[in-house]
């Protein structure tokens, strides 16, 4: 059966990846973006990988954002509260929170995974359940809702708080923790500082730009996320995260798309790596 909405996603895509339209958001609307301080991803300066991309997406798209840093918690909380603004992320926490009705997502910058993490060249811990009851578990403030995500509460882990993973690394590695749990690309410029396995991930989840549900905000996710997902298929994703970029898991990422209503390019438009 003829769908027409894909059929035009489809040529869109085909324009696009030719060079043969320009996207461009023929408003005065403005994004408001709040950004949580993310370990080498988002800074305060500006000057992250994921704010790269945005202003990438803004010159491509031809829209306009206001970008506000905070740390995690405030800007996760300061989204809560704005009713028509966007954030960096926590897509299902905010669906958890306030309904998923009341959320939309663009396509994604990034994939990432939460590990747990021991001092370097011990073993790995691949699971919750090798987590000794009387263990010391770093947590970084703010990820609160990722470790109730993961299981952590429900395994019956305890965290101990830190207000940074490079303070949590080295805690770890001088014995005044046994553990810590981050997440990957935020902890790849300590990679080698600790021993994590790869295979086992708590939780596999993607990073695209998280709005309440407005009719403005909808409009400006009908042009962001094609914008996205050029970037990704001609490489400028990949450039501008450098060694955060990661691979997408196709199955993961089918599971996240098709749970949230996001006005992104069809899933056979962003296969996995």
């Amino acid at each position: 059966m003829f769908q027409p909405s894909r059929f035009c996603r489809s040529l869109l895509t085909a324009l696009l990846s030719l060079g043969l339209v320009n996207l461009s958001f023929a408003s005065d609307t403005e994004l408001k973006l709040i950004a949580p301080e993310f370990t080498g991803l988002i800074t305060e300066a500006g000057d992250g990988p994921y704010q790269k991309i945005m202003q990438q997406v803004a010159l491509r798209a031809g829209i306009k954002y206001q970008e506000r840093v905070y740390p995690q918690k405030r800007a996760y909380m300061s989204f809560l509260k704005q009713q028509d603004s966007c954030i960096y992320s926590f897509t299902e926490p905010a669906s958890e929170r306030l309904g998923q009705q009341q959320i939309i997502v663009s396509a994604p910058l990034n994939t990432f995974s939460m590990y747990l993490f021991t001092a370097k060249d011990s073993a790995p811990i691949q699971q919750l359940t090798q987590v000794a009851p009387t263990a010391n578990v770093l947590g970084v403030l703010g990820y609160d809702v990722w470790y109730q995500r993961a299981g952590l509460p429900q395994a019956g882990i305890q965290l101990a708080y830190t207000s940074s993973d490079e303070h949590a690394v080295g805690m770890v590695n001088l014995g005044r923790a046994d553990m810590m749990v981050s997440f990957m690309p935020d902890m790849r410029k300590f990679a080698d500082q600790v021993s994590y396995d790869a295979a086992y991930p708590l939780l596999i989840s993607y990073d695209g730009i998280t709005c309440h549900n407005t009719e403005a905000n909808a409009a400006l996710l009908k042009v962001i996320s094609p914008v996205l997902g050029q970037m990704r298929r001609d490489g400028t994703l990949a450039q501008l995260l450098g060694e955060s970029y990661l691979p997408w898991q196709h199955q993961a990422f089918k599971k996240w798309q098709q749970q949230y209503t996001a006005e992104m390019p069809e899933s056979s438009e962003l296969d996995s790596d």
